[in-house]
């Protein structure tokens, strides 16, 4: 699962699906939203392609894609738990 939130856009939860290497190599995308609250003006769509690589245990970095948006970027992804 994968949190995108935001003061300006909103937030949105989505379920993700792909493959992770031995060398902490990610290709995923997402499988469909679970939650979905743009702000008014904004719309979420889903990501056809993570290129992601292992930073640290917890961080990830890379680009991703969607072309139902017409969009691509760079994009860090941080891990939080409810646990310590």
């Amino acid at each position: 699962m994968v949190q995108w939130s935001s003061s300006r856009s909103g937030y949105n939860t989505r379920e993700i699906a792909g493959t992770h290497s031995m060398g902490g190599h990610l290709v995923l995308h997402d499988v469909r939203f679970l939650k979905y609250h743009p702000i008014d003006g904004w719309q979420f769509c889903l990501i056809d392609q993570y290129i992601l690589d292992e930073q640290s245990p917890k961080h990830l970095v890379g680009d991703y894609e969607s072309l139902a948006c017409r969009d691509q970027a760079n994009v860090e992804l941080d891990l939080i738990t409810d646990q310590p």
